[in-house]
């Protein structure tokens, strides 16, 4: 190994460990909310080192290097570090954000009881995140899968005893793992056919798969299966129920694992593995993240609570970058990754800031309603003037999520769609897939611009607003809420990703993710990007139009259309209800059916086994004390007795030693008398 390979296997694995030491070090202390000091320095230098490898020491060569770890059989698994552009950047970017989170969370958290577990779970995400960002293993990428699974469920279910949270955090466990089960079936089926569970050895083992093959079936289903541990992850359509019903746990948490983080595993996961997609499963996998995309943005349309439209909107793109995974463009997939990270999490700290300020007048105002809601857009408006900064940032975040042009989400989505239309031209139904991509911005449009409007434009639907007297976030002990905003909405400008504000390279930035089997040098026609910016100005004047048209009271600000086109998106398609009806009834039926034969026949054999040893104990008790014990007594007193007279006959009295000489020679005679 070099030298200069081997100093950058150690910087990264100080940048991983780091923040799960400091996590688990920050349950310790005394003072509590040091922890988030502590936890916020350990990011900030994880961090560090993460830029010090990519601007300094990162060459564009690919290292993996590793340590032995299982030999079970033919599995042999090492400890093995996978670097190269995508992991480095990726690295970089979770440690970045997780910064950002960490450095938000010290305020908005500052009067949490358990701040310091709050910041240990914090680090401890932070570290499993990064085991799957390393990870040239699938078997070792499963398990920081999971322990992501189980450090997002933590962070979920933070206020536990709070009912919704509590059922969020179960809901989001439960549903992660009915993908993780493909994820473990494809593991498995991989394994039997190649016997290697590596990434890279897997890819080139690929090359050789045809449709002659006899076991291009199985091969098939393993790429299918793994898929499926990334619709759980990445709250792809039937499972993306679980994410709107996470924002019960803390925002800056929220900005962390569904922005950046943890629903870009899947997408992550599915960008290093893009080979495995051969056949039909591509296909699927293309239609199931455009129907996410299109139900997640119909779904946004008329939420109220200013999470959850950010939730469906996460949503939404999600099934974007796996729509790009899809048609085997990793490299868009990545870059929407990477640009939707900085503008989403963006986007939740500033919802954050402003659920904090909401939470500020709910505590300093007597006479609001009983049904007042901090995080119910219908209670704010005239937003924009309580920090400059943030109604700034939070304006070119959504005109990032909408894809304006001169913003980098604009860019990204442009990628996407891009591929899409390269996979149109296979015929058959794929002109349906950018079609619905572009309706999909324009809903997008909408929903963002409903929420923006209903946030800061107009005045204050408060009863008192001229009441409220704490100072506003512009003071300098709340402009550390203000601080991270700022920097993630400068990153969702076009500069750090191109030069050209209305076009880039999505090759160029991540070229060890192309399109599979080979580059594809696409130049999307003009009227892409002229169509999808036509479908983002109607959307925008569409929701601007209909909220200056209808005046949302204080007197009624629960009101909610009964149209049905727009209940069916307040009540997310029904798709809880239909859970709730079909398939949660009947899972909690045969809990009971099974858990009635574990109790009836299955304990019941148990114990009747048990009762038989017991009578096969008691009688080999009887037949050990009276018959084995019996004998060895019997044995012990016949030796005692014989020891007996034979002692009597060792006493030392010549005249009876002749006497037995005698009887001994007299008997001899007889015996042989004949």
């Amino acid at each position: 190994m070099k030298q200069n390979d081997f100093i950058i296997n150690i910087l990264i694995i100080c940048g991983w460990l780091i923040p799960l030491l400091c996590g688990i070090s920050g349950i310790f202390l005394k003072n509590r909310k040091n922890s988030g000091l502590l936890v916020s320095g350990a990011l900030a230098i994880s961090t560090l080192i993460h830029s010090v490898i990519f601007f300094f020491l990162y060459k564009g060569n690919e290292i993996i290097a590793g340590i032995p770890w299982l030999n079970i059989g033919k599995l042999n698994i090492s400890l093995d570090i996978w670097a190269n552009d995508a992991s480095i950047s990726m690295a970089l970017l979770v440690s970045f954000i997780a910064t950002l989170v960490s450095f938000f969370s010290r305020k908005y958290m500052e009067d949490e009881p358990r701040i310091h577990h709050y910041f240990s779970f914090l680090g401890f995400f932070t570290f499993a995140m990064l085991g799957i960002v390393w990870s040239e293993n699938l078997f070792l990428m499963f398990v920081f899968w999971e322990l992501v699974g189980l450090a997002s469920y933590l962070l979920i279910g933070f206020w536990y005893t709070k009912p919704s949270a509590a059922k969020a955090g179960l809901k989001a466990f439960v549903m992660n793992r009915i993908g993780d089960f493909g994820f473990m079936a494809g593991m498995g089926i991989l394994f039997a056919i190649f016997h290697d569970l590596s990434i890279t050895n897997l890819a080139s083992d690929y090359l050789n798969t045809s449709p002659e093959n006899e076991n291009i079936f199985w091969i098939i289903l393993a790429g299918l299966g793994i898929f499926m541990g990334a619709m759980g992850k990445s709250a792809q359509f039937p499972l993306q129920v679980w994410l709107p019903d996470a924002m019960e746990g803390p925002t800056p948490a929220s900005a962390l694992i569904h922005a950046a983080t943890m629903v870009a595993a899947g997408v992550y996961m599915l960008s290093r593995t893009v080979f495995l997609y051969i056949g039909w499963v591509s296909d699927f996998i293309v239609i199931i993240g455009t129907i996410t995309a299109l139900i997640a943005a119909f779904s946004a349309i008329k939420q109220n609570d200013i999470k959850k439209v950010l939730a469906f909107s996460t949503i939404s793109q999600l099934g974007y970058m796996i729509v790009a995974a899809g048609t085997g463009s990793a490299g868009a997939a990545m870059f929407h990754l990477f640009t939707h990270a900085f503008f989403k999490a963006g986007l939740f700290l500033g919802a954050g800031a402003i659920i904090y300020y909401m939470h500020q007048r709910e505590h300093s105002e007597s006479d609001l309603p009983k049904y007042f809601d901090a995080q119910d857009m219908r209670f704010m408006g005239g937003l924009r003037k309580i920090n400059p900064i943030l109604f700034v940032g939070y304006t070119i975040m959504t005109a990032s999520l909408c894809a304006i042009p001169f913003s980098s989400g604009f860019l990204s989505k442009e990628s996407v769609i891009k591929h899409a239309l390269i996979y149109a031209q296979g015929g058959d139904f794929r002109f349906l897939v950018p079609a619905i991509l572009l309706i999909t911005s324009g809903l997008t449009a909408f929903y963002m611009g409903r929420q923006w409007y209903l946030v800061f434009m107009g005045k204050s639907r408060l009863k008192n607003n001229t009441s409220f007297k704490l100072q506003s976030l512009s003071t300098s002990d709340n402009k550390q809420l203000i601080f991270p905003i700022a920097i993630l909405a400068l990153l969702s400008l076009w500069i750090p990703f191109s030069i050209n504000p209305f076009h880039a390279n999505e090759i160029s930035l991540f070229s060890s993710l192309t399109s599979y089997p080979q580059n594809i040098e696409y130049s999307a026609p003009t009227w892409l990007p002229a169509t999808a910016v036509i479908l983002t100005i109607i959307g925008l004047s569409a929701a601007i139009y209909g909220l200056t048209r209808r005046r949302i009271s204080y007197a009624s600000p629960t009101f909610t259309s009964k149209t049905p086109f727009l209940k069916l998106s307040r009540e997310q398609l029904y798709f809880n209800d239909f859970y709730n009806l079909s398939i949660v009834p009947g899972t909690i039926k045969l809990g009971r059916f099974l858990e009635k034969v574990d109790m009836k026949v299955i304990d019941g054999i148990l114990h009747a086994i048990t009762i038989g040893t017991v009578i096969i104990g008691q009688i080999t008790k009887v037949i050990e004390k009276y018959f084995i014990d019996g004998m060895v007594r019997m044995v012990a007193y016949i030796s005692g007795v014989t020891g007996k007279i034979t002692r009597q006959m060792q006493g030392g009295r010549i005249q009876l030693y002749i006497l037995y000489a005698v009887i001994s020679i007299v008997f001899l005679m007889l015996m042989f008398y004949r």
